[in-house]
This record gives C-alpha cells, structure tokens and sequence, in this order.
C-alpha cells in the first residue's frame, strides 16, 4: 500500500524525478515482487516458507530504509543518481516482499480451534481494516512530518512480520510432521484440517 500510494510521492518530492521517472521505484518494487512470489516453490523446497519469509522480511525492511535515506541525500547531487543509487534496494525491497503473502496464507489451516475458511475470514477482514486505516495515517504522517517517514511504518510492519515468521517455524519445528511428509520441512505448505482429518481416519494403514 505504502509504495503504490506513496512511492510516486517520494519520487517526485524527495528525489525531485521528473514526471516521467516517477513511477520507476514502484515498477522496480513490484516486477522484483512478481519474480520474488514466483520463486516461493523453490526456496521452500529445502527450508520452511516461514523461513523464507522471515528472511524476506528482514532484507526487505533494510533495503526500504537504504533506499528512502539513500535516494533523499542523492537528490542533492543529481536525481538521476538517486534513482540510480536506489535501483537495487527497490529491487531487493520486492523480493522481499515476494513471499510474504504466501507464507502467511500457508499457515491458515494451522490456527487451533479454527477452520482454514474461519481464518481465513477473518484475516481477510483484518487485512481491509488495516488497509483502510493505514491509509488515513500515512496520509497524516506525509502531510505532517513529510513523505519520508511513511516508510517508517512499512520497516516496522516488516521487522514485525519477520518476528511473526520466526515464531511459526519455531512452532512447526514444535510440531510432528504429517504422514509421509518427514523429509520436508513441517507445515511449508499445510494441508487442510478436513484433509488431515480424512487421511488419518478414514484411509486404511495398507493405503497409505
């Protein structure tokens, strides 16, 4: 949200990009989010999604801080160093970014005493929430105290998340591994409770 509404914003009144150069930051971000997301599969082949994401997060949360101090002191020499000298943080920034969304989603079916479609509810109605008021503070923060301190709510969203993720692979590693997945990482892409219910219940040991 912070870099579809604001990066355009930061380019123009922070980097001082001309019109035409202000939306680069956000297709940086988002392509390398694209690329990030597609590659989800394989990095969790031999770690957990959790994992990744944690990973993700951090570099993420970094990279944003180097790009905004980065891109607002370069300005003053040249906009187009800025842009430049920022690049590869928007870059690593979306990668980040990428598998943030599926390893949370991956853990719905895990949540004790829920459903996946209860979790997922509700996560759904968190995430609009938050959307809609997010919206109305980083509109204060910009107008407020300036455009570049709407990130500092998007590195503490991300070092947040990267603790959440900590503790998920801390809890899957707490957690026995479903039958016939002792070779893969725990919960890197959990089934379902009605499917794990099925399969251990109803499926005769000489199926299995």
């Amino acid at each position: 949200v912070i870099m579809m509404d604001w990066s355009a914003v930061f380019a123009k009144t922070s980097m001082h990009l001309s019109t035409d150069l202000q939306g680069v930051p956000y297709t940086l971000f988002v392509a390398s989010m694209i690329v990030g997301r597609l590659a989800v599969g394989k990095l969790s082949r031999r770690r957990h999604l959790s994992r990744v994401a944690q990973i993700g997060a951090t570099l993420s949360a970094f990279a944003v801080t180097a790009a905004v101090l980065i891109g607002t002191f370069t300005s003053q020499i040249s906009p187009m160093f800025a842009l430049a000298a920022t690049g590869i943080f928007w870059i690593v920034a979306g990668l980040g970014n990428g598998p943030q969304v599926p390893a949370t989603f991956s853990n719905v079916s895990t949540v004790d005493t829920m459903t996946t479609a209860q979790a997922m509810s509700r996560m759904s109605l968190m995430n609009s929430l938050i959307i809609m008021g997010g919206k109305i503070l980083l509109g204060a923060i910009a107008q407020g105290i300036g455009v570049e301190f709407v990130y500092v709510i998007s590195v503490v969203s991300l070092m947040g998340a990267a603790l959440i993720h900590r503790y998920l692979v801390a809890r899957a590693k707490s957690r026995p591994a479903p039958a016939g997945y002792d070779d893969q990482p725990v919960d890197a892409f959990p089934i379902t409770s009605p499917l794990a219910a099925i399969s251990e219940s109803e499926i005769p040991d000489e199926e299995r």
